[in-house]
């Protein structure tokens, strides 16, 4: 009868396994997460542009938003209304909402403006985990969107990018702190002109910042609060 052999794996066999094992979890570590976290920078674009999309639809329609002042520069809280900041958002959209590195939005808003004749629309966020978008034009948004994703924590600097479009390199932090502010008390104006109760001064660098993003002078800011343009 054959006897069967019951010899196994030695110390060494398995040490070496282990280390090969480990070597290989070092070298596929930093690249899973690389994927991993251009996978969230990429659907936090995509919901930023759902939102953009959603606000155009709701422009078009003429009901809610009225946005017809070429002076002005709307901003439209836009958040996912199934989560907690839902409560402060004028449009949401039909599935997912939130970001994808946090289940809440510190501020969120789709900016508008009027020429006269023709809409353009810009996009200002940051979520709860510090993960934000620097105001920017809706196609530099969609065209280079996630390499403008930025931590609250690190790399506030932003360098001029597309088409000599300059992005929004010097948004402050008390000027993020105003937009916070203003989302969760839902403060109807935000101007570099004008104070008084429910109005919030924006400094001159900010005001000068975001003007250079929207290419035209502006003489004020104006968050839909209510949802329902005047």
């Amino acid at each position: 009868m054959k006897r069967m052999n019951k010899k196994g794996f030695t110390l060494i066999e398995l040490l070496a396994v282990i280390i090969i094992l480990g070597v290989l979890m070092i070298i596929a570590i930093p690249s899973v997460t690389t994927y991993i976290q251009n996978s969230r920078k990429s659907a936090y674009v995509d919901t930023a542009v759902a939102y953009a999309d959603g606000v155009k639809t709701r422009v078009n329609e003429g009901k809610d938003f009225q946005l017809y002042s070429t002076e002005t520069l709307y901003l439209i809280p836009v958040g996912d209304k199934t989560k907690a900041d839902g409560g402060k958002s004028c449009v949401s959209v039909e599935s997912g909402g939130q970001s994808p590195f946090s289940n809440t939005w510190d501020y969120a808003y789709v900016g508008v403006t009027f020429n006269g004749s023709n809409y353009s629309y810009f996009f200002v966020g940051q979520d709860g985990a510090g993960q934000g978008l620097a105001f920017m034009p809706y196609k530099v948004l969609t065209d280079e969107g996630t390499a403008l994703i930025y931590s609250s924590t690190a790399d506030k600097e932003y360098n001029q990018r597309g088409e000599d479009v300059q992005l929004h390199t010097k948004m402050t932090d008390a000027f993020r702190d105003q937009l916070k502010t203003s989302y969760e008390g839902a403060n109807n104006l935000v101007s570099s002109t004008e104070t008084g109760d429910g109005k919030i001064v924006i400094a001159d660098d900010d005001m000068a910042e975001l003007q250079a993003v929207v290419g035209t002078t502006k003489t004020k800011v104006e968050i839909l609060g209510t949802c329902k343009s005047n």
